[in-house]
């Protein structure tokens, strides 16, 4: 067994690192990751202090030094089974494995399988037609233009014309006017909302839905990261769930855009203009969504309509 990311601020702000990690192998885990954040040789040291630590609990307690010895023996066994050396690869070698064609279409199928509509007043999927004005409000930059950049890969596809305006709003913020609001969205046809964690009140995300829905606008609002945004907001017509805009990578100790979530969250929200639908949304709530004062259920467990 694998465990995942030990440094999570759920384990690393509530427990006693050493102490969290050696519950986890005592537990049956046989790999831990991320024991603990490594960007310089200070945490180097702190890793070899966290080997010396179960070492010396393994002398004094028979069930971890047992639990060590299994795990090691089920590594090294799996690594023989799938011919996993020590050798020295090469970048060609490595390019032959990893991110391949076959790995990226699974990659892209699981996407576009896990797209869960929550909500939906007639809206979606949204006719698109030969030429388009879509704004897209989210609160960071670099998403935004991800956005912009999948959306213009679908107009070359269907050969049409889809002009973005974008705008990075602060989310949870209160410092957007509804007549600065108002003169954005002026001759829009549609209105892409992509939210990331809100939290009680999200004064400017509410704003713009109030004013999109006064001026008779559509909003496709996209829960990027969870599905608990909806919770949170009032009168949105249109909602997706993605699961995830953005991931971690340890290589440069920064946060990398998800491309395969938002394309295949984008293409669930339009009908071509040949009437053909680009991707059904068939995902399923994976949670209960509750009212932000947890005392009610709004979507249950295993809740995702989907398109007549």
């Amino acid at each position: 067994m694998i465990i995942d990311a030990m440094d999570m601020r759920v384990i690393a702000n509530n427990f006693e690192n050493r102490w969290a990690i050696k519950q986890a192998i005592l537990a049956g885990n046989d790999i831990i990751l991320m024991p603990l954040k490594i960007r310089d040789i200070e945490d180097v040291t702190k890793l070899e202090q966290l080997y010396h630590y179960l070492k010396t609990e393994a002398e004094n307690d028979a069930e971890l030094k047992r639990r060590i010895d299994e795990s090691a023996y089920l590594v090294v066994l799996s690594k023989l089974k799938n011919r996993i050396s020590a050798e020295d690869k090469s970048a060609q070698q490595a390019q032959q494995v990893v991110a391949v064609k076959i790995d990226k279409d699974i990659e892209n199928m699981v996407a576009d399988n896990a797209i869960t509509l929550i909500k939906n007043s007639n809206l979606l999927p949204f006719p698109l037609k030969n030429d388009n004005k879509i704004v897209i409000f989210l609160d960071e930059k670099a998403r935004n233009q991800l956005i912009k950049k999948h959306l213009q890969a679908i107009a070359n596809e269907l050969n049409i014309v889809i002009t973005t305006q974008d705008d990075v709003v602060t989310m949870m913020a209160d410092d957007r006017s509804e007549n600065q609001l108002a003169a954005e969205i002026q001759h829009t046809d549609l209105i892409i909302l992509a939210t990331y964690n809100l939290k009680k009140a999200p004064v400017n995300t509410q704003r713009i839905l109030n004013v999109a829905n006064r001026n008779a606008i559509p909003v496709a609002v996209i829960s990027t990261n969870n599905p608990y945004d909806i919770a949170y907001l009032q009168g949105v017509k249109a909602n997706i769930a993605i699961y995830g805009i953005t991931r971690f990578d340890a290589t440069d100790n920064n946060r990398n855009n998800l491309e395969a979530n938002i394309g295949s969250g984008l293409r669930t929200l339009f009908l071509t203009p040949d009437k053909r639908l680009m991707n059904l949304p068939t995902g399923k709530f994976p949670v209960d969504i509750k009212t932000p004062d947890l005392e009610r259920i709004l979507y249950p467990y295993g809740y995702g309509l989907g398109y007549k």
